[in-house]
């Protein structure tokens, strides 16, 4: 590589300088564009933030169900704790404008977020959702008598949430 420093000198401050603004400018933009799926604000996190809870909590009574048809236990409660809380990626719309004169093409391009309407409300649209990767399971229930049934338990557990078995803890209420 044979870069000449001389050439860098011949520069002149006022392109620099327009350079440097040009780059501030292209960096808040694009995070203002990164912005976007959150522009209802608090409304939309609360939904979401209650989405995942719903579903934890949902998850937990199903569980609970299922452990309790195990021949002899009962009341089961399960506790779930969670690695984080999940991934939702919103639907961006992008659209490329490009336009080209004697010497240059300039394209433009606007992302903006695809909305759903809901009564009178919209909400982003939502691509893809990751569940939350679950931490470690605690299962409290009466009826067990025997390690051979915590372990069962702790295996079935492990076998749902693709969890492994030494995060799966079983403990008898008795």
């Amino acid at each position: 590589m044979n870069f000449k420093f001389k050439k860098l000198k011949k520069i002149k401050p006022q392109y620099l300088f327009i350079l440097l603004i040009t780059g501030v400018a292209l960096l808040l933009f694009s995070n203002l564009y990164s912005e976007i799926p959150k522009e209802k604000g608090e409304k939309t996190d609360k939904t979401e933030s209650s989405h995942c809870t719903n579903d934890a909590t949902a998850l937990e009574s199903r569980l609970a169900a299922v452990v309790e048809k195990i021949s002899g236990v009962t009341d089961a409660e399960v506790f779930v704790t969670y690695e984080n809380s999940g991934i939702k990626k919103h639907a961006i719309d992008a659209k490329d404008d490009a336009t080209t004169s004697d010497e240059s093409v300039t394209v433009k391009k606007e992302t903006s977020a695809v909305m759903e309407k809901h009564s009178s409300n919209e909400t982003p649209f939502i691509s893809e959702e990751v569940m939350p990767q679950v931490r470690g399971v605690l299962i409290v229930a009466g009826g067990i008598k025997s390690s051979n049934i915590k372990d069962e338990i702790a295996e079935a557990v492990s076998a749902v949430l693709d969890v492994p078995v030494h995060k799966v803890k079983v403990l008898s209420a008795d």
